[in-house]
């Protein structure tokens, strides 16, 4: 009927054919964003005022709107992430933890008799285990001897501290440490030297 009222209807659907395609496309990139922030609503990985890590970032959210979050980093600027790449990222809730690890390692001298070493380790555990807010459980707190090095002998202090409050956590962590180092030095416990580092190693 278009054709014999001399409207050239081929020309037109095709005309709206490519509008809709080219529409279709411009949009495409809202939609995600928009299916994004819907999954994050959904899924609720975290709240406004969370500390989360997504990919290599790491701060506080700020707002989580249909498009896209706001996320302030640690140093300070404010990050804007889409929604649909955000919903793609594997999120890590700092916030919503419920204990915090404590772990480090010492490197003693490998001229350390066995004997010393076993009482320095009875030692260890015992004072680790002390602290009120370390978790008691099968395993934990966990200090072993884990190797031996080029003039090292390897020993990691493994404990978690029941404090989802990361301020909290530093303030304990603290406190424990000095006492190694108080122990270090009350049982004349040699250290290990720094392992030096070549050019060619520092290069890489």
């Amino acid at each position: 009927g278009a054709n014999e009222m001399g409207i050239p209807a081929l020309g037109l659907v095709a005309g709206v054919g490519i509008s809709g395609f080219a529409l279709a496309l411009a949009s495409q990139s809202t939609i995600e964003n928009l299916f994004g922030g819907l999954s994050l609503f959904a899924d609720r990985p975290f709240r406004v005022g969370d500390v989360i890590r997504f990919g290599d970032e790491l701060g506080s959210v700020e707002m989580v709107g249909t498009r896209s979050s706001r996320v302030r980093a640690l140093d300070g600027p404010l990050v804007t992430v889409p929604n649909s790449d955000l919903a793609k990222m594997k999120i890590v809730n700092l916030t919503r933890r419920n204990k915090c690890l404590f772990l480090h390692k010492m490197a003693l001298h490998i001229d350390t008799p066995a004997e010393r070493l076993d009482f320095f380790l009875q030692r260890l555990r015992v004072l680790i285990a002390a602290e009120e807010m370390v978790e008691k459980s099968k395993g934990w707190p966990r200090i072993r001897c884990i190797g031996v090095g080029i003039g090292r002998i390897d020993v990691e202090l493994r404990a978690y501290v029941l404090t989802s409050d990361y301020t909290a956590f530093l303030e304990i962590q603290e406190k424990m440490l000095l006492q190694v180092f108080e122990l270090v030095a009350r049982l004349d416990i040699k250290l290990a030297p720094p392992i030096a580092v070549t050019s060619a190693e520092a290069a890489v």
